[in-house]
């Protein structure tokens, strides 16, 4: 044993727990470690009683105490997560990515909940961390605008699903409380009563019913039993979160963390079967043109042998011999035919790109390969034909000006890779890629939108690269951990991708130790000048923290570019002077037109709007109420809307207005209702336009006060206004 250079006592106190016992404080949050952070966090609240951490104005305790809760979750979460992110570990699917990720949007959930914060909340609390720890932790100051851009974005895209599954979890907990209650007593009263409550709640019903509808429970008793069943066991059903996270985009394990806060499990169960059966589906969907593997054991073998050995690094043709050749039947239907040889120039689909094409001439015999694919260690031709004499020798060659193009995209690929980390910043690592011989698409981890005046610098440093001519520096048979070493420790510094399984020795492709170094099995140019030039087309969202680029490379870019410069020439020769060059009288024209197309609109909604004194003028009594109608073909469904709100104010009192006719194409019919304030009570516009709607064969609804449909049946709408005064009248009584 050696003696430790310091020696110390471990108290387990922690700085917070030292600076409390220090600044006299029965609690870490009472410090001015935290302070700062509740007191913004406080502020930004919309909610007036909110004014501080210590200075809630609110007669009720247990409402005090919770708001308190929330600002102290919100300061928490606020530090982990930023000190996470400048550390580099961003929020995302797996690993300690979703950790970060789940503990930023419990902070979120308790901000919009309790908080009543509607915007991006942690994000603005950013500058405030940096602040008061930044002297202490400067890489945190240093970093706070990327951290803030960081955790925004990740707000922004959990905020746009919270809502809505908030609000479904809110609508369906009344009813779990009183069943779960009543589950004690079964056949009482209360029994009785809270059943009666689910079924008269049509939204909760609706969303219940769509959620046990994959398990084949349809009727409305049979989806009461059901959800009585899940309160009597204390669990929300496990078939609620699914359709919460496969609708909604809710996520699970927060639909599990609200249930336990009321007390209440999840049917994990149910969610697992739900999930297991749709990953199921998904393959079936993906799997009409793989290999029935139940009939993998009828190979015709030739010859044994170990695993195909691939030649194309160094060959584009080679002779070889076959091992085995089959045909199978497809998912689809179809038969294909596969072959394996002994050894191979043809590259097989991974790492992103796309395998080799070519031929096998066997003897006399010419057989195109449609695809090459890895099955375990050994390379899968997929070709046109099996040969007559499987033993020939064969040659096999690889299509040598697609493998060009391919190998093209593939070299831009690293160097975008290069230029996006430049650019954008080091956190970006490659989440998926497609290189094929006329496009790449490559999938990185970036928190925001890439602007277009990034894109441009990306594209400007990658074609910097291809000028300078880089020569390809290939590394084969590096161990793994000499691979990923750091150059300053003897290694070679590649990146290699965050949860690829990599074997024990594998391939470096280098292009400049300086600027990229990447574990690859691709092929690639011999230097980077043999590119010739690169475009990106377009960027994307692919998921949260995740952006797609696409680019094209080569002859494939020159393409792009030469018609872009067609499309430009032939604009410009529309205009004999361009005073404020082609985009600016592009946007002048634009403006131009959405002012007249505004005018249009406001002309015809005026003359919709004209007929409604007629409509008033001979609105129906029916009981106490008024139904006012009218016909206007070629309105909007938006302007029937607003033109019904509009009447039913003007008919005033206890009033029903309904608007319907066809679209602009004759086609359709298109309704709407509107109720006013002293008959919604009564008559449901929601349910009197979908009413209305089967006379149409179609369909529709919406809120109490206002309803759109639409239907197939323009000829039905003269029977529609027709029935309309009798089913008023039955609602009425």
């Amino acid at each position: 044993l050696v003696a430790l250079p310091s020696r110390h006592v471990d108290t387990g106190m922690g700085f917070e727990r030292v600076a409390a016992v220090l600044q006299g404080k029965s609690s870490n949050y009472d410090t001015d470690v935290f302070a700062p952070i509740l007191a913004a966090a406080a502020e930004m609240s919309p909610r007036p009683e909110v004014r501080g951490y210590d200075d809630i104005d609110t007669a009720d305790e247990s409402e005090r105490e919770r708001i308190r809760i929330a600002l102290r979750v919100v300061a928490d979460h606020v530090r982990t997560v930023a000190f996470a992110a400048a550390d580099g570990v961003l929020p995302s699917n797996t690993g300690r990515g979703y950790v970060i990720r789940r503990i930023l949007r419990r902070a979120v959930r308790y901000a919009y909940q309790t908080l009543d914060v509607r915007e991006p909340l942690l994000a603005r609390l950013v500058p405030v961390l940096a602040a008061h720890m930044g002297d202490a932790y400067p890489h945190l100051r240093a970093q706070a605008e990327t951290v803030a851009r960081v955790v925004r974005g990740e707000e922004d895209a959990f905020l746009e699903t919270l809502g809505t599954g908030l609000q479904a979890f809110a609508m369906l907990l009344p009813h779990l409380r009183a069943l779960s209650g009543a589950a004690e007593m079964p056949g009482s009263d209360d029994d009785a009563s809270a059943r009666d409550a689910l079924m008269r709640d049509v939204r909760a019903m609706d969303l219940v019913g769509k959620a046990y509808a994959p398990t084949g429970v349809a009727s409305p008793a049979d989806v009461a039993d059901r959800l009585s069943q899940s309160a009597a066991e204390g669990v929300v059903p496990g078939e609620v979160a699914f359709l919460l996270h496969d609708t909604y985009g809710f996520p699970v394990d927060l639909t599990a963390l609200m249930a336990r806060e009321e007390g209440f499990g999840l049917g994990t169960a149910a969610y697992d079967a739900l999930m297991a059966a749709q990953k199921t589906r998904a393959r079936a969907a993906g799997s009409a043109f793989k290999v029935d593997m139940s009939q993998r054991d009828d190979w015709t073998v030739v010859r044994e042998s170990d695993d195909s050995a691939f030649t194309g690094y160094d060959a584009l043709s080679s002779a070889a011999r076959i091992v085995a050749g089959r045909s199978v039947t497809l998912a689809s239907g179809e038969t294909q035919h596969q072959l394996l040889l002994d050894e191979t120039p043809f590259y097989a689909e991974s790492g992103g790109q796309v395998g080799d094409r070519g031929v096998l001439r066997v003897g006399d015999d010419e057989i195109g390969v449609l695809d090459v694919q890895k099955q375990g260690g050994r390379i899968l031709h997929i070709v046109e034909r099996l040969p007559l004499d499987l033993d020939a020798p064969v040659e096999a060659s690889v299509d040598g000006v697609r493998r060009r193009r391919i190998a093209r995209h593939h070299t831009a690929t690293h160097l975008l890779h290069a230029g996006l980390r430049q650019i954008l910043g080091t956190h970006v690592a490659q989440k998926g890629s497609l290189v094929a011989p006329d496009r790449l698409r490559f999938d990185v981890s970036h928190y925001e939108r890439v602007t277009p005046e990034q894109l441009r610098e990306v594209e400007r440093y990658v074609n910097a690269f291809v000028q300078d001519n880089v020569a390809l520096q290939e590394d084969r048979d590096v161990p793994l951990d000499v691979a990923r070493r750091p150059v300053a420790d003897g290694g070679k510094g590649a990146t290699a991708l965050f949860g690829e399984k990599y074997g024990e020795v594998v391939r470096v492709i280098t292009f400049d130790p300086a600027r990229s170094v990447e574990l690859c099995g691709g092929t690639h140019v011999r230097a980077t000048g043999e590119i010739g030039v690169v475009r990106i087309v377009a960027e994307s969202s692919v998921a949260a923290g995740v952006r797609r680029i696409e680019a094209v490379a080569g002859g494939d870019a020159l393409d792009l570019l030469w018609r872009d410069l067609d499309d430009a020439a032939r604009a410009r020769a529309h205009f004999k002077l361009l005073p404020d060059g082609l985009a600016g009288e592009v946007e002048r024209l634009l403006g131009e037109t959405k002012r007249l197309e505004r005018a249009l609109a406001d002309a015809n909604r005026a003359a919709l709007a004209g007929r409604l004194d007629d409509a008033v003028r001979t609105a129906q009594p029916i009981g106490d109420a008024l139904l006012a109608s009218a016909r206007m073909d070629g309105a909007s469904m938006d302007d029937l809307r607003d033109l019904a709100l509009d009447l039913a104010r003007r008919t005033g009192g206890r009033s029903i207005a309904l608007l319907g006719g066809t679209d602009e194409t004759g086609t359709k019919a298109l309704l709407a209702v509107a109720v006013s304030d002293a008959l919604q009570s009564t008559v449901n516009a929601g349910k009197l336009v979908g009413a209305l709607a089967t006379r149409v064969q179609g369909g529709g609804g919406g809120r109490a006060n206002v309803a759109t449909a639409g239907g197939r049946d323009p000829g039905g709408l003269d029977a529609l206004f027709r029935d309309a005064p009798t089913l008023v009248g039955e609602m009425l009584g």
